[in-house]
């Protein structure tokens, strides 16, 4: 005979303590992966961006640790498996990407893939914060998510303005047409 489990119910309130210990493992993942990034990116604006951002990175830890004090909790040791993938993505790109323009590429478009699921996670933890009425809690939430977008574009920015077509090889054997 199996023993039941008892299950716990989870409240809205929960979830977004959920959240918010997500968010605190995802940045603490990014601090320490960004100086890969400063270090393998080969255009000097994508090395001084993903700097910056490890900067903001550390800023969005601290507001992260705030909030825990708001609500009068610590944070739980959470693994959010998802960064720990993409980091995984890009040590296999620094690994394997030999041509230092397609790297650069593949580093900005690796950058944008994390901004983007950031600031998802962001965007769910706001609604909930102010549907809870936490307000403090969503302002403070509200700064990383800007930071996040402003990183996001960035980094589009950079890819758009040159690293993109920099990476362009002169290998015409390359086919995309299925065979």
């Amino acid at each position: 005979m199996i023993a039941a489990k008892k299950i716990t119910p989870m409240y809205l309130q929960d979830l977004l303590l959920v959240k918010l210990q997500s968010l605190n493992d995802v940045e603490s993942e990014l601090i320490k992966a960004l100086p890969r990034l400063v270090k393998h990116a080969t255009d000097n604006a994508l090395a001084e961006a993903f700097s910056l951002h490890l900067n903001e990175t550390k800023t969005q830890a601290e507001r992260l640790s705030e909030i825990f004090s708001l609500l009068d909790k610590k944070p739980a040791k959470l693994q959010v498996m998802a960064i720990r993938g993409m980091a995984e993505d890009v040590d296999w790109l620094i690994r394997n990407v030999s041509d230092l323009a397609a790297r650069d590429a593949a580093l900005v478009a690796a950058g944008c893939q994390v901004e983007q699921y950031e600031m998802a996670t962001y965007e769910t933890a706001i609604s909930w914060a102010e549907l809870l009425g936490f307000n403090d809690v969503r302002d403070l939430l509200q700064q990383n998510l800007v930071e996040e977008q402003e990183a996001l574009e960035k980094l589009r920015g950079l890819g758009e303005q040159g690293i993109y077509e920099s990476a362009i090889g002169d290998d015409t054997e390359t086919e995309f047409d299925g065979e």
